[in-house]
């Protein structure tokens, strides 16, 4: 429901925008439609005379292309550019009070433009420009157009990998320290979102450790995470390539046995079969983690080449053990994390939004991001 025409994108709620610059976004249009498109942002206090420009950008398929620019202008000539300097000949603009300004895409000069049969991505770029129309800061979105008629677009899904983890608890000295208040802070988070797919990767010496010290803690813990699919994970964390190597892959199968056996009796549930794989894993890792009751597995960071990871982003993709069987593998969408850390919630949401729905539009076949 959020990547279709009428979605969240043309809901105009104007939800609080950032205010550490001088220009923040507060709300979109999203989805081309028969309206002019609108943007609702924030401009504060300048000390200098300003004017706001407005420029749209030719229509991009490319996910890679869209992305880089929210980081930089466009190379291409700007399909249209306009000012709007608070006087409604220029273009309809209103400044509907707390600091917030209102922009409509005139339609009769570029609103026609922006309708073609092809879907697309028009990326947009509002400047804020001091008295020497040099810009002083600027908000890169976009604007999608939706599949053209008689295309019928996938649907992207999403679901989000939580870490639920604190230091190895057990010391040398015998002694127990675990950080009860940071596994609560982070359940807390996971318990807030209810209806949220998440999978949760918690330690089993984890669990352990408050069994032994803090069974209150313990309790909590496995309420919060209620109904939560866990990851597969050895009792404590461990480089399973490496042990393969020293000749050592039992120790590989019994701290995996713990690990399950721990899950069950202290958090009342049978993790998945899902593994999170280690950097330097190869064919030879996935055959054993098969004997541990792998069935799937997540790929680490810098496993996979660029290449390689635009390819599998947005779908699970299979990996091949070293008896030439394949497993189903899926990847973290570390670039989808990019977009969505920065200090503009909104302008993150939208940019991010924008991406899937160029990702829905151009393919017909679901597919899925994991973050």
């Amino acid at each position: 429901a959020l990547l279709t025409p009428g979605g969240v994108g043309d809901a105009g709620s104007t939800a609080a925008a950032q205010t550490g610059g001088r220009l923040d976004l507060v709300t979109q249009t999203l989805f081309l439609g028969p309206d002019p498109a609108e943007f609702v942002l924030r401009l504060g206090a300048t000390d200098s005379p300003t004017d706001l420009q407005v420029e749209i950008f030719s229509a991009t398929r490319s996910r890679r292309a869209l992305e880089a620019s929210f980081e930089e202008r466009p190379g291409t000539v700007a399909l249209a550019r306009f000012r709007c300097s608070q006087r409604p000949d220029d273009c309809e603009f209103d400044t509907p009070g707390d600091g917030l300004v209102t922009i409509r895409i005139p339609d009769e000069e570029v609103g026609e433009a922006l309708r073609p049969d092809t879907p697309g991505a028009f990326p947009v770029r509002i400047s804020l420009l001091d008295e020497t129309d040099a810009e002083v800061e600027a908000v890169a979105t976009a604007l999608v157009n939706p599949a053209a008629a008689g295309t019928a677009p996938g649907t992207v899904g999403l679901a989000f990998l939580a870490d639920v983890v604190a230091p190895v608890a057990f010391q040398a000295g015998e002694g127990i320290a675990v950080d009860t208040n940071g596994l609560l802070a982070a359940a807390e988070t996971l318990a807030a979102r209810p209806t949220t797919p998440v999978t949760v990767d918690v330690r089993p010496e984890s669990l352990d450790a408050l069994d032994e010290i803090d069974p209150d803690g313990l309790a909590t813990l496995r309420d919060l995470l209620a109904d939560r699919p866990v990851l597969r994970s050895p009792w404590v964390e461990l480089d399973e390539e490496g042990w393969r190597l020293a000749g050592d892959a039992a120790r590989v199968t019994a701290l995996y046995a713990l690990g399950l056996d721990t899950t069950e009796s202290l958090l009342g549930r049978t993790p998945t079969g899902v593994v999170r794989l280690d950097p330097d894993a190869t064919p030879a890792t996935l055959g054993m983690l098969r004997t541990v009751g792998a069935t799937a597995v997540v790929t680490a960071d810098g496993q996979l080449p660029d290449s390689t990871r635009a390819e599998v982003a947005l779908r699970p993709f299979e990996l091949v053990d070293d008896n030439g069987l394949p497993i189903p593998a899926v990847h973290v969408d570390r670039d989808l994390h990019a977009l969505l850390d920065d200090d503009d919630p909104e302008l993150a949401g939208y940019r991010t939004l924008a991406v899937l729905a160029l990702e829905a539009a151009d393919q017909p076949a679901d597919r899925g991001a994991l973050l």
